[in-house]
């Protein structure tokens, strides 16, 4: 599906839900999709449809896709990681997704880091530093 060509953007933000969030660090906010939309511009967040052409928008472009929302009733491995990892998009996953991912196959984790809370504020300076520096 995916090349590690160059990537257009930096971040996209997937949400599994219109209600999905991702944890904010104490004292935080939530990360929800207009939190998200208000910091990156709503052309950088998706929320799933179940969708091929969502998915594929959601991944294609973008270096980094931090995913937000319960994974945990949603089939293993779910369809966001495995579009992530399709189109070499490094995937920002709940901690737990990125701990199960460990026991499905020992290099899945490198695809992937996983966050217990996060912050879209200033996540994307500090990713684009953190490839280009």
């Amino acid at each position: 599906l995916g090349l590690a060509g160059r990537k257009k953007h930096a971040l996209s933000v997937y949400f599994l839900s219109e209600d999905a969030s991702c944890p904010g660090a104490e004292g935080q906010p939530r990360t929800t999709p207009e939190r998200a939309a208000a910091v990156l511009g709503p052309e950088h967040v998706y929320i799933e449809d179940g969708s091929h052409e969502t998915r594929e928008a959601a991944f294609k472009h973008y270096r980094f896709s931090l995913l937000c929302g319960d994974f945990t009733p949603e089939p293993f491995p779910p369809p966001a990681l495995v579009y992530a990892i399709a189109y070499v998009a490094y995937a920002l996953v709940p901690e737990y997704l990125h701990w199960r991912s460990s026991r499905l196959h020992f290099h899945l984790p490198d695809a992937a880091q996983g966050y217990r809370t996060i912050d879209v504020l200033g996540l994307e300076p500090y990713l684009e530093d953190m490839v280009s520096n």
